[in-house]
């Protein structure tokens, strides 16, 4: 019910900047309703997932695998494999 939150996350998404979140952070995310993206806890709750710079981990044991992840998609600075992001409301 942030909308402030909401469009901050669609403006990063939409300019294809990473983006990373734990935890709950991960419902913001899937509110945001970034298209075709793979979040942490639909395929696999035992480790951080990484899919077009959108970096997610539900379990604070797995923050290793979520920090390694998390640098390397900052490291590639933008990920132009976002092929629906106009489709995001920024």
């Amino acid at each position: 019910m942030q909308g402030d939150a909401i469009h901050f996350i669609n403006e990063a998404f939409r300019h294809c900047k990473p983006l990373g979140a734990t935890g709950e952070g991960v419902e913001l995310f899937k509110v945001a309703d970034l298209p075709d993206i793979n979040f942490a806890g639909q395929k696999s709750a035992d480790k951080a997932v990484s899919d077009k710079g959108v970096v997610t981990s539900r379990d604070s044991k797995n923050i290793g695998s979520f920090n390694d992840s998390f640098i390397a998609a900052i490291a590639k600075h933008r990920h132009w494999d976002r092929e629906k992001k106009e489709q995001v409301p920024a």
